[in-house]
């Protein structure tokens, strides 16, 4: 079990953010593509008391972050302890977006505006906040764009039908979207509007559709200007995907298309705020992860998963291409591309696990994010190849976070965090090479916390 423990560290407000594919020059021009970096990096560990966080806070009876040093990290003795270090973030929710060294929000608790931190083990500092204009996001319920080094668009679900804010009609859900500018010291809003998805959707596909998923998924791809977003019709019971293409510099939908080979990208609330799942390859190629409900299964979540693929240039999905995409797998919770056209899969499979002999049946204790149920992969975008992760010829332990992310590339290495049962296993990091395959141990968590999310984060850690 794990137990509550008393943080010393007394810290002035907070907002942390989710996973970052790697350390860089501060410019997400081209979002995830591997190069590799001098840049001083380190990690920081999430954890929380009672249950893992994300989407709901039932049962979490505290939640705290703690910046560790690579070196650190790498060293299979040392312990990740969070007494006396570390930041106290009962105020605030953990999903938000992490850029060089800063995190970046919108609404933490509800609060009506956009925000920039810098954390460290020692404190918080507030960068710069800016109010919401018209457009007003729920906390945790967007998703986002970076569509240059300095400018974020924001695009979710408005507060509520016929609230007021941005023009609304007939009681339609909206998705609104606003562009803020990062001046160092300063966050402007540029410019915000409505994404008229009722009336692009049904211009491109013929499909009539007036609700949308809360925030949905969204990149920018750099060489044609362009804001690739996924969301589903939420209206049908029959759950469908569609991709919308927006030109980033006037939020013009130019092309929808429906993808009719899955039924839902794998994250459709939260965006990815503490999740990715959604990766460039080195060809500017998009993958989008996906679930499809197993057939004859009596819960939505109980799913396989899918990649699909955007080629370069291209305004739909490649229906020539399909990653995975059988039940033979589990459900795709996290995904990170690290090069070679690999990527690292983070899947949630309770019969792998022995909780239950087949996917297909459902019980309290097998599918959940609170059970011991997910697995790491390696899988090859080209030859189809899906390769556990596993530690001298062992599985690793299961880990439990269906709304977690503790994958880290950074330099030709991946930082793999497993979230073990600790009358199993200690949670700790490994160290995947990515050259030679090979895994090691790194740093373990002390006793009585969940690991819940792992971040790149720029600059070296201030104690």
């Amino acid at each position: 079990m794990r137990k509550e423990k008393m943080i010393s560290a007394a810290l002035t407000a907070l907002v942390v953010a989710g996973g970052v594919s790697s350390c860089s020059d501060d410019s997400n021009d081209t979002p995830q593509v591997k190069t590799e970096t001098s840049a001083d990096c380190h990690l920081d560990l999430l954890v929380s008391v009672g249950a893992t966080t994300g989407m709901s806070s039932t049962g979490v009876k505290g939640t705290y972050i703690r910046s560790v040093s690579l070196e650190s990290i790498e060293d299979s003795t040392y312990e990740v302890s969070y007494v006396g270090l570390g930041a106290d973030m009962a105020e605030y929710d953990t999903e938000a977006i992490i850029k060089g060294a800063y995190y970046y929000e919108a609404a933490p608790k509800s609060n009506t505006w956009y925000g920039k931190y810098q954390v460290s083990n020692t404190g918080v500092t507030t960068i710069a906040r800016r109010s919401f204009g018209e457009a007003v996001f729920q906390a945790r319920k967007y998703t986002h764009a970076w569509v240059s080094d300095d400018e974020l668009v924001f695009i979710g679900s408005n507060v509520a039908a016929g609230s007021g804010m941005l023009p609304t009609q007939d009681g339609l859900n909206y998705i609104y979207w606003s562009r803020i500018k990062d001046h160092g010291s300063r966050l402007s809003l540029e410019d915000e509007g409505i994404l008229d998805l009722t009336s692009a959707t049904y211009k491109f596909t013929g499909d009539s559709v007036t609700s949308f998923s809360t925030s949905g998924l969204a990149q920018y791809r750099k060489s044609d200007d362009m804001i690739i977003y996924a969301f589903t019709n939420k209206a049908v019971s029959e759950k469908a995907m569609y991709v919308a293409f927006v030109n980033a510099s006037t939020m013009q939908i130019v092309n929808v298309y429906h993808e009719t080979r899955v039924q839902e990208m794998s994250g459709t609330a939260f965006g990815e705020l503490q999740q990715d799942k959604m990766f460039f390859d080195d060809d500017e190629n998009l993958y989008i992860s996906c679930g499809t409900q197993i057939p004859g299964t009596s819960k939505t979540t109980q799913q396989y998963g899918s990649l699909v693929r955007i080629n370069k240039g291209e305004y739909e999905t490649d229906q020539n291409w399909i990653g995975m995409n059988t039940t033979d797998y589990g459900k795709i919770l996290t995904a990170e591309y690290i090069g070679d056209n690999k990527c690292v899969l983070y899947v949630q499979d309770p019969a792998k696990a022995g909780l239950i002999s087949s996917n297909d049946i459902y019980t309290k204790d097998s599918w959940g994010q609170n059970n011991f149920n997910s697995f790491y992969y390696v899988y090859d975008l080209k030859t189809g190849e899906y390769e556990e992760v596993k530690y001298e010829g062992q599985s690793l332990p299961a880990s439990c976070g269906s709304f977690t992310d503790r994958v880290c590339y950074l330099n030709g290495k991946v930082y793999i965090g497993v979230n073990s049962d600790e009358s199993v296993a200690t949670p700790r990091v490994y160290v995947y090479d990515v050259a030679t395959k090979s895994l090691t141990k790194g740093a373990k968590i002390e006793g009585g916390y969940y690991f819940d999310r792992m971040s790149v984060v720029e600059g070296a850690v201030n104690n």
